[in-house]
């Protein structure tokens, strides 16, 4: 009886220690779920990486052409910007009321420029004249034949007074001679009256003899001298003439000479009259062939009713004229034609991932499902704010390209503010593939952390572990790992609270 009683004892015993451990551990379990941080855990995967490339866009047209205005006329109508028109569509209109003002204004504008051209030309036309050197040459020709004359007839009267000198001189000795012949035979006659003692005779017949003599010489010399003073005279006067002469040639010469630069002054004077009077002649041509290109302008907008048609399908992004208004050299339409795309900018790291042909999904606001394109051009640079304000992303120092993506016409308007996401897969695969919240540094040191579970009297624990990466590469939340990571290490991927190695963690459900 004693021993069954002792059995029951020891049961309850027993049992009651089983509970209280059993109180123990769930109590333990409760203290450490209030202390221990909370882990979330991923294990290490394979794959590629994928980078998401987001960004602002706007929808424009393909191209753009601007459609200039004539000058000077009055705007009708004009459509507004956003306005989008069908091949032959209306435009613009002029007021052709004002344009026939024009118009006639333009056709007198034409007449007065050719009144003017043909003035011009006959003003061009050289005047009749004589040239100064033909009066003066013929001035010099009478000088060079009265200077040869003059000089033919001073040499005739030097040779005549030569002669005449010579002949004067011949006649003179002759007379001497004659006069001291006789002069010697009455000498002989008185030396032999002397000799006879008749001396008186012979004194007489001397001094007759002598003045014989002395009469005959100075005859004979003055008969010389008058000779020879006419001779000089005739050549002095034939000299002077000469010299009268050769000085009217000089005059002539000059005179000449004068009149051959005058003539080339007035040539080249002449020369640059005519040469402005062209350029006046072509400048009037050129005005002239401007206005009549004007006309001809004119004349096809009044023969098109005043009307500026649509030639293709498009949709009007400015206009710089306004109704009532008169247009000037920059009045124009701007239109976008050739269908639509979506223009959005790549920041600069985005510029070097994305490429031509990557897949884009365009999300247009109101229209819920974003449309699936492709990428057609990208453009390295930056961009610039659209004449709608349609620059995607704004014009910013961070741009760093834009993309090209085509759009189906009718999907929304020129000008539309959209979004955009293109999805870039890496190329190749990697064996070790963790979320961007499991790559820490520290230290300049990368690591990740670990939860290995340990066991111990209250069960199986976990403790955090540290573990060395090499990143490889990376994309918006992932990164591409090299490690000594298996596949079944459980990752801490994030924490309740700050963990480090060594630490506790309970493991997230």
């Amino acid at each position: 009886m004693k021993s069954e009683i002792k059995k029951k004892t020891a049961a309850k015993v027993l049992g009651i220690f089983f509970l209280a451990m059993a109180v123990c551990t769930f109590l333990s379990r409760a203290a450490a779920s209030m202390t221990v941080p909370l882990a979330d855990i991923q294990k290490v995967k394979e794959g590629k990486l994928s980078t998401l490339l987001t960004g602002e866009g706007v929808i424009e047209a393909k191209e753009e052409k601007l459609l200039s205005l004539e000058s000077g006329l009055r705007m009708k109508s004009v459509l507004q910007a956003g306005s989008r028109v069908q091949k032959g569509d209306t435009l613009a209109e002029y007021d052709m009321e004002y344009l026939q003002q024009v118009l006639e204004g333009k056709e007198a504008e034409i007449r007065k420029l050719e009144l003017s051209l043909s003035q011009t030309r006959l003003q061009g036309e050289a005047d009749a004249s004589v040239p100064a050197a033909q009066s003066a040459g013929k001035d010099l020709d009478l000088a060079d034949a009265a200077l040869s004359q003059a000089q033919a007839d001073y040499d005739q009267t030097y040779w005549d007074a030569e002669a005449q000198k010579s002949q004067a001189q011949a006649e003179l000795d002759t007379a001497l001679s004659h006069a001291q012949t006789a002069l010697d035979e009455a000498y002989a006659q008185a030396t032999a009256l002397e000799e006879a003692e008749q001396w008186e005779e012979a004194e007489a017949l001397w001094q007759e003899a002598q003045a014989q003599y002395d009469a005959a010489v100075q005859s004979a010399q003055a008969q010389y001298d008058s000779v020879v003073s006419q001779a000089d005279a005739a050549l002095s006067q034939a000299q002077e003439t000469l010299s009268a002469q050769e000085t009217a040639r000089i005059q002539a010469q000059n005179a000449y000479d004068t009149a051959v630069a005058q003539d080339q002054a007035a040539a080249e004077n002449e020369k640059r009259s005519q040469q402005e009077n062209s350029y006046q002649q072509q400048s009037i041509q050129v005005d002239l062939q401007q206005a009549q290109k004007e006309l001809e302008k004119l004349q096809q907008v009044k023969a098109a009713g005043g009307k500026v048609l649509a030639e293709e399908d498009a949709v009007v992004k400015s206009v710089t004229a306004a109704a009532g208004g008169i247009t000037d050299a920059s009045s124009s339409i701007f239109l976008g034609t050739g269908g639509y795309q979506v223009k959005g900018t790549l920041t600069a790291e985005d510029l070097s991932r994305a490429e031509t042909g990557d897949p884009v999904k365009i999300t247009i606001p109101g229209q819920g499902q974003a449309k699936e394109q492709t990428v057609t051009r990208i453009l390295a640079g930056q961009t610039s704010s659209g004449e709608e304000g349609a620059s995607a992303g704004q014009d910013t120092e961070q741009a760093g390209g834009t993309f090209y993506a085509d759009l189906e016409e009718g999907t929304a308007v020129p000008g539309t503010q959209v979004t955009y996401e293109i999805e870039k897969q890496s190329d190749g695969s990697y064996d070790q593939i963790l979320p961007l919240s499991a790559v820490r540094e520290e230290n300049g040191q990368t690591y990740c952390l670990t939860a290995e579970p340990v066991e111990t009297v209250l069960g199986t624990e976990y403790e955090v572990k540290k573990v060395a990466l090499t990143v490889l590469e990376k994309d918006s939340s992932n990164a591409a790992v090299k490690s000594n990571l298996s596949k079944d290490d459980q990752v801490i991927t994030g924490s309740s609270k700050e963990i480090r190695e060594g630490d506790k963690v309970r493991l997230a459900q």
